[in-house]
């Protein structure tokens, strides 16, 4: 494979594999056949996607852009279904898009409120850091930090 052939499609088969949960078959595909199923697998394995992967997935933030790409799709499908007979409404396609919106709000609390409480103890752990404590006491400090970040989770 050339250099150049990788530069054009790496990153975007890299974002298929990483953000969209897509297999290595699924991006040859989208990219049509410009890169070889076994290119996208090899790609993946040098480049440690699947590290990538877990962590997107693991990522309030990511799951919740997933979740407002599924909202744009059911508010997509609810408008072609009232184009296509106005008179009926979809009472479960109203009911999936109300709890993806509170999921994504729910998500999004999360995150702020983890992202605030690493700044906050960051600069906590480095005021400790420039008192005299006896070793017993900043192990004590760091355990107490490390339970209050398990009740975020």
């Amino acid at each position: 494979m050339t250099g150049r052939k990788e530069s054009a499609y790496y990153d975007e088969a890299r974002r298929l594999y990483v953000r969209e949960n897509k297999t290595a078959k699924q991006i040859a595909e989208l990219l049509h056949g410009e890169v070889s199923e076994n290119t996208v697998y090899q790609w993946a394995k040098k480049g440690d996607w699947g590290k990538d992967r877990a962590a997107a997935l693991n990522n309030p933030r990511d799951i919740a852009e997933w979740l407002r790409q599924t909202l744009n799709g059911q508010m997509e499908a609810l408008q072609a279904e009232a184009h296509r007979n106005p008179t009926v409404i979809n009472p479960g396609v109203y009911d999936a898009i109300y709890k993806t919106v509170l999921t994504i709000e729910k998500l999004e609390k999360s995150q702020d409120l983890r992202a605030a409480a690493i700044m906050v103890l960051d600069k906590y752990g480095e005021f400790l850091k420039g008192l005299d404590l006896a070793p017993g006491e900043l192990q004590m400090h760091s355990g107490r930090m490390r339970e209050f970040f398990r009740s975020l989770e």
